[in-house]
């Protein structure tokens, strides 16, 4: 009975990608080799074995002399109870660790991909955003100078809007960063956040936070692709762009690459419950003050008061967004000012390039930041809840 008990949990555990933790006595030599780790206690209710499964029949094989009428599950009881189990306690190396962070990583795409009606609602959700975006810039528009002929006609107060320009084209960069910004910190935040208490566990265990933190984020390239994709498409709904679609789509991914990296600070730092108002204050912060929304960039570079402040614009990668967005639609119109005379607002047509390669800058940064936040924070559950050098 208890063969098959242990089989079907065993099944359970292979098909639906989970751990299944039981507890048992005198297993015999199948049910035995059917776990993948092993724990095992003395008398005190202290900890005397612990690792993997076939590790520890390797350290059977090897030191069983003289206990050729013992199996592997009753040589490690006989250890335990004895408390002389020293050579059956196996410290993880780096290589297992790294190991285990990538079947972590696995277990977690088989998790998101294995739902497909979640992934699917996940990224309509990104879909609809740029949605509602792409109808609140619809009439976002740029209209050149009309010919100094029409002027010499045009009424005396209106003279003012007849020597300049319509140009709202830095509403789209607006709009379209804080869009990006506050998806791409709420999908980041699930990553991390809602189990951060599985890190803290597998920390204890001896589990490096490199390979951890790395396995995470090359498995979540695909969600940021694909949610980046879905934004960039619903963008066209209602608003006629000028620029190239894969310029835009480029914009776009290392924007949602930036706010992801942000999402995973604010899930490692901050309490689940906190999530959604820290996000919406983030991406509030970054993605209107700090794009050169609201206060408007030029204020900022020309008023004093924001000399000590003026760091926070330049570490803002929705600053950088609104800028490349700016000279990509603006380019392509042919209204003549456009290449003759300065532009409206403070950029430059040379520094596209400069702008992507801050963007993906300060995403490095937060990421740096996210990895130092998880290896620094809580330090206290993280520590080695089981003393396994112990001679």
């Amino acid at each position: 009975m208890a063969y098959e008990v242990c089989s079907m949990l065993k099944g359970i555990a292979e098909d639906q990608n989970i751990t299944v933790v039981a507890v048992i006595h005198s297993p015999s030599d199948r049910i035995f080799e059917m776990f993948d780790e092993v724990l095992v206690l003395n008398k005190k209710g202290e900890l005397e074995i612990l690792g993997d499964t076939n590790s520890i029949i390797n350290d059977f094989d090897q030191n069983s002399r003289g206990c050729i009428n013992y199996s592997p599950a009753e040589y490690i009881m006989m250890k335990a109870s004895r408390g002389d189990s020293e050579i059956l306690r196996n410290e993880p190396t780096r290589r297992d660790k790294f190991i285990y962070a990538l079947k972590d990583c696995g277990a977690y795409i088989i998790d998101v991909y294995r739902r497909p009606f979640q992934f699917l609602f996940d990224q309509l959700l990104h879909l609809f955003c740029g949605v509602f975006v792409s109808l609140a810039i619809s009439n976002s528009e740029y209209i050149g100078k009309p010919p100094i002929q029409v002027c010499k006609f045009t009424p005396y107060i209106m003279m003012n809007s007849c020597t300049d320009s319509y140009d709202f084209i830095q509403n789209v960069g607006i709009f379209v960063s804080l869009g990006v910004t506050f998806a791409g910190i709420s999908a980041g935040c699930s990553t991390f956040g809602y189990e951060i208490i599985v890190y803290w566990r597998d920390a204890s265990a001896g589990m490096s936070a490199i390979p951890y933190f790395l396995a995470k984020t090359v498995a979540d390239i695909p969600r940021i692709f694909i949610a980046a994709l879905m934004f960039s498409l619903s963008l066209i709904i209602f608003y006629p762009l000028q620029a190239k679609f894969t310029d835009i789509y480029g914009i776009v991914l290392f924007t949602y690459i930036s706010a992801w990296m942000m999402g995973y600070f604010i899930s490692i730092v901050v309490s689940k419950e906190q999530f959604g108002l820290v996000s919406t204050g983030f991406a509030l912060a970054w993605g209107l003050v700090f794009s050169g929304g609201s206060p408007r960039l030029q204020v900022v570079e020309n008023n004093n008061g924001y000399k000590p402040l003026r760091w926070l614009w330049d570490i803002s990668a929705p600053r950088w967004t609104v800028e490349a967005l700016y000279l990509k639609e603006l380019e392509p119109r042919m209204w003549q000012e456009i290449n003759t005379e300065k532009l409206r607002y403070p950029y430059s047509f040379n520094e596209y390039s400069a702008c992507l390669n801050y963007i993906l800058r300060i995403a490095v940064g937060w990421a740096v930041l996210a990895f130092l936040a998880l290896k620094l924070t809580n330090r206290d559950k993280q520590k080695q809840n089981f003393n396994m050098n112990r001679v």
